[in-house]
């Protein structure tokens, strides 16, 4: 997995702990793009997490992808 990835992954955590859930998370463009993720990069690193089995993504066309951590606690 690549930085990008990694900072995917830790603002996924970030929200999830903030918001005491693993599933149905939207991640914050703000938030992911002040860790430097822009939307490129951001699909290709939800697609990296997701084949890894890290979490897994809903995506609806016009809307924020939709996150759920697999294993693990918020």
């Amino acid at each position: 997995l690549g930085g990008r990835s990694l900072a995917v992954a830790i603002v996924a955590n970030f929200v999830a702990g903030a918001e005491g859930r693993q599933d149905n998370l939207k991640l914050p463009r703000s938030v992911l793009e002040s860790f430097g993720v822009h939307i490129g990069a951001e699909k290709r690193a939800l697609n990296a997490l997701e084949s890894h089995g890290l979490i897994e993504v809903s995506r609806q066309r016009g809307r924020r992808p939709r996150i759920t951590i697999i294993g693990g606690k918020p």
